[in-house]
Formats: C-alpha cells, sequence, structure tokens
C-alpha cells in the first residue's frame, strides 16, 4: 500500500484471504516506466493480472491476450479492438473468429499452423486489414525458428500482413548479457528478411522484480542499459516493450490470518487461512527465500516461524525458518509485490477452499470490493 493510502486501510477489517491492488502504486509504477518508455510504446499483458486492465486503458499502448477467456474479459470492460494483441501458444478458430468479429487487428503467431487457422477465419469475413508479429523462438516451446518464418515469408497470403518480429527473453532477467545475447538473434533474424518491409518490433524482455528480502537486487541500470541497447540496434524500428509482471507486482498486496500455532520438534509453525494456492512468487523455493511481509500488530519480540498454508500438502510452505516478529493467532500477515500471476496462476481449486476476496484501493473511491469470496464446491463436486 501506497504510504499517503496507509491511513485508510484497517488490515483487521479485510476478510482474509484476500488481495487488495493499490491502484496509486499501480500508477507509480507506469510513472517510474514511463521516464524510459512513452506509454505509446508499453504494452501489458493481462495474464499477469487481469483485474486492473481497467485502470490502465489510458496509460498503456495495448494489452497482450493469449486466451479466449482473456479476449472476453476485455470485451466486457469496453477494451477498444484496437488496444488488443492477439497472442498464446494455443489458438483455435474460435478465438481468432471472435477476435477478428470484435475488430482486432493485430496478431503474433507462432507457428505456419496459427497461420493457417488466421488464414481460414479470413476467408470467411469481410475484415482483411490484420497486421501480423512473427514470433522467434529463443530454444523452448514459443516461436519459430528461422527456417519456419521464412516459409512464411515466402506464402503470398501471408507475407502482406507481416509487420514485424515479436520475442518473449524470459522473465526475471537480471543479466544484462543474457537479454543482450537475445537481442543479437532477433537483430539476425531481422537482418535475414529482405523480401518484404520489416519496422516494427516487440520485446518481452522480463525486467525482474524485486521480490526477497536477500542481496540479490536488481540492477538499476538494467532498464536504461537494455533500452538504449535495442534502440540503437534497431533504430529505424518502431519498439514496443511488453510488461507484465513489471507492471502489476508492486501493486498488490496478499492478507492471510494466522489461524493456529504449533510447536513440533521445537521449531515454530503458523498456519494461515490462505497458502500457495493463492499467493505465488517465482524462484521462492518452498519459502526459503523470504518475501516481504507486514505484520499486524508488529511486536517488539521477534522468533523464527514456518508459515503454512491451509491444504493438506507438506510443500504448502509460505515462508521458511525465518525470523519474524511474535505472531499470536488472530494476527494479519501481508505479503507484498503480490499483484503479479498470484491471482491467477495459483491451483485453486485443490482442497475445495473458496476463491479469495479481492479489494481495490482506487484514490478516487477508496477501498472497495472487486469480487467476494466464491465457493468452489459446485465447480469440484460436478
Amino acid at each position: 500500500m501506497s504510504s499517503n493510502n496507509m491511513f485508510y486501510i484497517k488490515p483487521n477489517e479485510l476478510v482474509t484471504p484476500c488481495y487488495l491492488f493499490d491502484i496509486d502504486k499501480l500508477h507509480e509504477e507506469l510513472a517510474g516506466l514511463q521516464q524510459y518508455i512513452p506509454k505509446e510504446n508499453i504494452i501489458y499483458s493481462i495474464k499477469a493480472n487481469p483485474f486492473i486492465i481497467s485502470y490502465l486503458s489510458d496509460e498503456v499502448a495495448r494489452f497482450e491476450v493469449c486466451s479466449l477467456g482473456e479476449l472476453n474479459i476485455c470485451i466486457s470492460q469496453n477494451i477498444s479492438p484496437q488496444k488488443i494483441t492477439i497472442a498464446g501458444v494455443n489458438k483455435n478458430s474460435k478465438y481468432i473468429k471472435q477476435a477478428l468479429e470484435y475488430g482486432v487487428t493485430r496478431y503474433v503467431i507462432e507457428s505456419t499452423h496459427q497461420w493457417h487457422l488466421i488464414q481460414e477465419q479470413l476467408n470467411k469475413t469481410e475484415s482483411k486489414n490484420i497486421h501480423i508479429l512473427l514470433r522467434v523462438n529463443i530454444g523452448n516451446q514459443f516461436g519459430m525458428e528461422l527456417d519456419e518464418i521464412h516459409e512464411l515469408i515466402n506464402i503470398t497470403d501471408c507475407s502482406k500482413y507481416i509487420k514485424g518480429f515479436h520475442m518473449y527473453m524470459g522473465t526475471q532477467n537480471f543479466e544484462v548479457e543474457k537479454i543482450k545475447s537475445y537481442i543479437s538473434q532477433l537483430k539476425m533474424t531481422v537482418d535475414s528478411v529482405t523480401s518484404i518491409d520489416i519496422h516494427e518490433i516487440t520485446v518481452g524482455v522480463g525486467f525482474p522484480v524485486h521480490y526477497f528480502n536477500d542481496h540479490r537486487v536488481p540492477n538499476e541500470e538494467l532498464l536504461p542499459t537494455i533500452i538504449n541497447d535495442l534502440e540503437t540496434t534497431f533504430k529505424n524500428f518502431n519498439i514496443e516493450y511488453e510488461f507484465g509482471r513489471k507492471i502489476a507486482a508492486s501493486c498488490g498486496q496478499y492478507y492471510t490470518k494466522v489461524v493456529e500455532l504449533r510447536e513440533r520438534n521445537r521449531k515454530l509453525f503458523a498456519i494461515v487461512d490462505g497458502g500457495t494456492h493463492q499467493i505465488n512468487y517465482y524462484g521462492q523455493l518452498y519459502g526459503r527465500r523470504l518475501p516481504y511481509i507486514k505484520q499486524y500488530p508488529l511486536r517488539n519480540e521477534s522468533a523464527q516461524y514456518t508459515i503454512c498454508g491451509s491444504l493438506c500438502s507438506a510443500s504448502d510452505i509460505l515462508v521458511h525458518n525465518h525470523e519474524l516478529g511474535l505472531l499470536k493467532e488472530g494476527d494479519i500477515l501481508c505479503f507484498e509485490n503480490a499483484g503479479a500471476y498470484s491471482v491467477t496462476e495459483g491451483y485453486y481449486l485443490f482442497l475445495t477452499h473458496p476463491l479469495p476476496v479481492i479489494y481495490i484501493f482506487d484514490p478516487k473511491e477508496g477501498l472497495h470490493l472487486l469480487r467476494n469470496k466464491i465457493d468452489t464446491e459446485f465447480i469440484n463436486g460436478g
């Protein structure tokens, strides 16, 4: 929670477990990015957190969606089709048909198969004004290798729509040299294309978020260094930067309540009403890396705790044997930087717990409920 909002939030009045997304903090993060990148060149990947897109519609150039469900969220939020880029590892005819009918013109394709799906739907519609970016493979299942890229470029019906390339370079990238190696690979791909006019590059660089209270802090010069390298390498191109985690993470907090304290083999365990099915940090290693946590109330005494969730699983560990302020049953723990992925990535249906509450703190409206608890027995029970 940004400091100027703390007066309005009383953690003990929140229904736990819950997420709270602070729109002030979201805009602070965007303002930091916009010091280096104009908002006309920023794309938000909604997979990181679809609940905040209505607060970003005037702050970013476009939204990347990767499924029919994500597309329908954008439609329900009245996001302009001109602000949507269709992506995703698994596209099908229904997804593409819906996008074309809504008026979406920008598509990232990852294979010749995906082009044929788009072509099939184009033949059934009057809409022919589409814009294709070819996704470049970096050694995993995503995107295309050079020979498949050239195969598509040599298909006349496809090549007339191709405007540029897309490259996803991973996530939580701390190393400049690793990112630069991907930029070199992208440059080689671009230079190999001479038969069509290519003038756009979209990159998901995977700039890191500082999740843990340890010594591995992202280099403050990483962002400007990589932006400069991209702008220099592709100086005649329009470059768009795709962010998910980097935009969304800092705006989120996850609140969970201590429901029981146990001592086993001289070790202290705190059981909370949430768990790892709802809070997930990339690289946390079963709680062995300590995220930023606020305690309500915070006491002067301290002790070593292992914080465990409500799942019947030995791996349901949020914090593994770290020093925290002294805990009592009923205390609230607030896990910070929880705005990206946790709200959508957890395995929510395990043990048929309710889906957690979601709050928004909007400077115009204050704290308000976005989603109440949702029971899940109707899903797991058939």
